[in-house]
């Protein structure tokens, strides 16, 4: 699996396209296609984005099991209450992962066998100025009690992939950190 987590916002799609095509070229294999704009119209352009991602033999996450069939998407990344109204895993998946920001929820995607979850926010962060981050040794704390690859999320960039692995982590994962920067 990478240590790095791409999350993809969609802003605007030719700039979010270039920018995957960029983390493609760096040797970015892992991505989550996270978009408000989960809507029928806006399908040939996940569509095309998924397809630039598998052309480099990458794996992509969408945030919904329906998108997830109708994109050929390699998984679904479950938003921390959607995971928390799971009762088992979908035997449809092929990859399964979450959004976490406890104990409570990070224990329940190790119970879900999610294949990695994310945990955030490690640090502050621009996107939720108002959210109280974790830190490092709250979120090594959380990481040790549970056996599946968990993500630092929140305020942090490549170059803090180090610390991030020496507390427990298996990567790191963002926006900025990848994108638009």
């Amino acid at each position: 699996m990478s240590n790095m987590y791409v999350i993809l916002d969609q802003r605007d799609e030719a700039l979010l396209l270039e920018q995957v095509t960029k983390n493609l070229s760096e040797g970015l294999r892992l991505f989550y296609f996270r978009s408000a704009k989960n809507t029928p119209e806006n399908l040939p352009f996940i569509k095309k984005t998924i397809d630039l991602i598998h052309s480099h033999q990458a794996k992509v996450l969408v945030s919904t099991e329906v998108l997830y069939k109708l994109c050929n998407a390699d998984g679904v990344h479950f938003a921390s209450r959607d995971l928390m109204n799971l009762t088992q895993r979908p035997e449809t998946l092929s990859l399964m992962a979450a959004s976490c920001h406890n104990e409570r929820e990070l224990q329940k995607a190790a119970e879900l066998n999610c294949d990695f979850a994310v945990l955030s926010p490690v640090q502050a962060t621009q996107s939720h100025p108002d959210a109280t981050p974790l830190g490092w040794q709250a979120f090594e704390a959380m990481v040790k009690q549970v056996s599946i690859p968990v993500y630092a999320l929140g305020g942090v960039n490549q170059e803090d992939l180090p610390k991030a692995l020496l507390h427990g982590a298996c990567g790191i994962a963002g926006i900025r950190a990848f994108m638009y920067a």
